[in-house]
């Protein structure tokens, strides 16, 4: 360790300083020089627009003469001209995935830029609307679910179920909300929203195209839903305007609540009491009426004194059999039960509490 320490001792300060300065005068050199590229660079790029009168833009164009049915794709290259003479028809570089493999209309010229007119374009299936990670999804409507073919592609529906009410013994149905602010994608085979008339008050003269389903764009997990809800009842389509993003609460919404069947329920029973009350009141009235007779038995310490002092005030004899009890008219009877019957089935009691009340 100490030779080395001695070592760079010895060293000359001097061939230190030289080493720094050469090393300092090559970076200097390098920077100097890409300043000097980059610069020549500008100039002549400064020159070569002034040259050709304006700023230049890369456009596609063939490298040889093709002639009209030739497949589009190897032949292609990009060249620059002026963007002044750029047109709207005219393919650019970040276009090629558009004309590679389509093929020519008319014979091609080489160098000249490639135009719209010049292939034909590659054919868009239904499936290439579709969003990434999305769904098309379609129902069939009638006149009435279409708003009476009013909807069109763009309008925004909320979707309900009209489903049989499991609660309801009467077999009544309930609505339930499936999805709400769905886009309509399609109508019919249909994806062009109307145009508007020239003089904006309404639509064009054309007329209105008919059809009979709609096509939705879902998630994979709503498009589940909807074919669900197709196989278990009838799906409504209700618009809604787009800019309406506010989720409605909607529930409990049935035949029974709809028609007030509950309410009608409840006043048939009160009335079904009602009736049975008066026939038993009736049945009463009209029966032959027993009297219970009382018997009192004993006194204030009299049964140790007189055995018979009893007998005064009505009562048997102590050790004297008791009376026998008090009968109910049987036709009495059967009225009440007649009666309690007809209650229970206006109230709509299951059949085993019905026999319950027969006994």
């Amino acid at each position: 360790m100490r030779k080395i320490i001695n070592l760079f001792r010895n060293i000359n300060r001097l061939w230190v300083l030289i080493f720094l300065a050469i090393c300092l005068g090559l970076v200097a050199s390098w920077l100097s020089s890409s300043y000097l590229k980059s610069k020549e660079n500008a100039i002549a790029q400064e020159m070569k627009v002034k040259i050709a009168g304006g700023k230049m833009t890369d456009v596609v164009v063939s490298s040889q003469d093709l002639p009209r049915g030739a497949t589009l794709g190897p032949t292609l290259v990009k060249r620059e001209i002026l963007a002044d003479l750029v047109s709207d028809d005219m393919v650019l570089p970040q276009d090629f995935d558009r004309v590679n493999g389509v093929k020519t209309t008319q014979p091609l010229r080489a160098g000249l830029p490639l135009r719209t007119s010049d292939f034909t374009e590659k054919s868009k299936t239904f499936s290439d609307t579709v969003s990434t990670g999305m769904r098309a999804i379609t129902i069939e409507v009638d006149e009435i679910n279409s708003m009476a073919q009013m909807v069109q592609p763009g309008n925004h529906v909320d979707l309900m179920l009209i489903v049989a009410d499991k609660a309801d013994p009467d077999g009544g149905q309930e609505a339930i909300v499936v999805l709400q602010n769905v886009k309509v994608m399609a109508t019919g085979q249909s994806m062009a929203t109307p145009t508007p008339a020239e003089n904006g008050s309404s639509y064009s003269g054309k007329p209105p195209q008919t059809y009979s389903n709609f096509t939705f764009e879902v998630s994979p997990v709503d498009a589940a839903r909807i074919a669900l809800a197709q196989s278990v009842g009838k799906i409504r389509a209700v618009l809604r305007n787009a800019g309406d993003k506010v989720p409605a609460i909607v529930k409990d919404v049935n035949s029974r609540k709809l028609l007030s069947v509950d309410l009608k329920n409840e006043e048939k029973r009160k009335s079904a009491l009602a009736n049975a009350k008066q026939q038993i009141q009736a049945q009463e009235m009209m029966g032959p009426r027993i009297v219970p007779v009382q018997y009192i038995i004993g006194g204030m310490g009299s049964s140790m004194a007189d055995p018979n002092a009893g007998a005064s005030a009505g009562a048997p004899p102590r050790g004297a059999p008791a009376a026998p009890a008090a009968q109910i008219d049987p036709r009495a009877a059967a009225s009440v039960q007649t009666a309690v019957q007809a209650a229970m089935k206006a109230t709509g009691l299951p059949p085993e509490l019905m026999n319950a009340g027969r006994q």
